[in-house]
C-alpha cells in the first residue's frame, strides 16, 4: 500500500480562466426550433504590407473577427460558427505555412458563416423570412465594419505581426445570397431525450445513432411530438401554456382519488 504524499500535488489557481470554455454563448435554449442560416462571402484586401506572416495565425484571427462583427446582436440563434474556406484561391486544407509565398500586395479571404437562428413558430415555416433578417442584420453590421475601419483595426490589435502585415491596407467585401437549406434540414425532426426537455428538434445535431438508422425522424413538429411525447403534447410543441386543466387520477400508495 502506497503511503501519502507529505503535500498535495496540485495547488488550486488564484484566480479563473480568462479564456472561454466555449466558442460563442447561445442565445436561445436548445430546446427552441430553429434553422441554419448559411452566409458566404468574401474580404478582400489591398495595399498590404507583403512581409512574412503566419497564415494560421491570420485565419484564426480573421475567422474570430467574423463571428465578433456578423454574429447578429438584435436576433435569437443558437450558434453562429465562421469557417475561412480559402486565401487567394487557396482551399485552407491545402493552405502553405506562410503567406508570404502567395502574396502581392492583396489578399482575399472567403467565407461561410452559418447561423442557426430561431425561428418565430414552432414549425419553422417562417424559415425564409427569418433568414431573411439575418441576413440583412449580418451584411449590414460586416459593411459598417468595413467602412468605419473596425474590421482592419479589429485584426491589428491582435498582434504587432499583424498590425504591420495591415498597415495602410484597405477593405472591400462581396457577399453572397443567404442559403437556406430547407428540404434537406427542416423536414426531419427528431426526439430530444437529453435532459428531460421532452420536445422535438430539428437542427441536424440528432446523436449519431439516428442518424444510422433513419426510424426516427418525422417531416414535422406536430408528426414528432405525436409520436414521441403524446403524454406532454403540449410543451413539446410549444403551446405549454394552453394545456388542458382540470382532473386527473392519481393512483397513490394510500388512496385512489381525483386531484386538479
Amino acid at each position: 500500500m502506497a503511503l501519502p504524499t507529505n503535500s498535495p500535488t496540485a495547488a488550486v489557481t488564484k484566480a479563473p480562466s480568462t479564456s472561454p470554455t466555449t466558442k460563442r454563448p447561445t442565445k436561445s435554449p436548445n430546446s427552441s426550433p430553429a434553422t441554419p442560416v448559411i452566409t458566404i462571402g468574401t474580404f478582400s484586401f489591398s495595399d498590404i504590407n507583403t512581409s512574412s506572416v503566419d497564415e494560421e495565425e491570420f485565419t484564426t484571427v480573421l475567422r474570430e473577427t467574423i463571428e465578433e462583427l456578423g454574429c447578429p446582436q438584435d436576433i435569437e440563434y443558437r450558434s453562429c460558427e465562421c469557417t475561412i474556406l480559402s486565401i487567394n484561391g487557396v482551399a485552407q486544407r491545402n493552405r502553405l505555412r506562410r503567406l508570404s509565398r502567395k502574396l502581392q500586395s492583396s489578399l482575399v479571404a472567403e467565407y461561410k458563416l452559418v447561423i442557426k437562428a430561431i425561428c418565430g413558430v414552432s414549425d419553422c415555416s417562417d424559415a425564409q423570412e427569418v433568414a431573411s433578417q439575418v441576413y440583412k442584420q449580418v451584411t449590414g453590421d460586416l459593411l459598417d465594419a468595413i467602412q468605419d475601419g473596425t474590421i482592419v483595426s479589429s485584426l491589428q490589435e491582435t498582434s504587432s505581426t499583424l498590425a504591420t502585415f495591415l498597415q495602410g491596407a484597405t477593405v472591400s467585401g462581396d457577399f453572397s445570397e443567404v442559403v437556406v437549406p430547407i428540404l434537406t434540414l427542416l423536414s426531419n425532426w427528431y426526439p430530444n431525450w437529453i435532459g428531460g426537455s421532452n420536445v422535438c428538434l430539428n437542427d441536424s445535431d440528432e446523436p449519431t445513432y439516428m442518424k444510422i438508422y433513419g426510424d426516427y425522424y418525422e417531416s414535422s413538429l406536430d408528426a414528432c411530438c405525436e409520436r414521441y411525447f403524446s403524454w406532454d403534447i403540449y410543451t413539446c410543441n410549444g403551446n405549454s401554456e394552453t394545456a388542458p386543466i382540470g382532473f386527473y387520477p392519481n393512483w397513490g400508495k394510500s388512496e385512489t382519488k381525483c386531484l386538479n
